[in-house]
C-alpha cells in the first residue's frame, strides 16, 4: 500500500477511536486527501514526461518510479512541522 493511502485511511481510523473535534478532524480528512490527491497527480504527471526523455535503460520503468518516489517524499517532509502547536 502507498504510503500516502496509509496516511489518508489513518485520518479516518484516527476521527473514529479518538474523541476528537469534528472540525479537526474534518480538516485533517480534507487535508489528507488533498495530500494523497497531489501527490498522485505529480507521480503521474512526472511519470507522463519521463516516457518522452531520454532515461537511460538502467533506469527506465520501476527504478526511476523509486527515485521519484524518494525526491516527492523528501519534498513532503519539508512540510513536516509547518504548522504546529507553540
Amino acid at each position: 500500500m502507498l504510503p500516502e493511502t496509509k496516511s489518508a485511511m489513518r485520518a479516518t481510523l484516527d476521527g473514529v477511536q479518538a474523541a476528537v473535534a469534528i472540525n479537526s478532524y474534518l480538516t485533517f480528512s480534507i487535508g489528507a486527501g488533498a495530500g494523497l490527491t497531489l501527490a498522485l497527480t505529480l507521480m503521474a504527471s512526472l511519470r507522463e514526461r519521463l516516457e518522452l526523455a531520454d532515461v537511460p535503460a538502467v533506469a527506465r520503468g520501476a527504478a526511476i518510479a523509486l527515485i521519484i518516489a524518494s525526491g516527492l517524499s523528501l519534498a513532503f517532509m519539508g512540510f513536516a512541522g509547518l504548522l504546529t502547536n507553540p
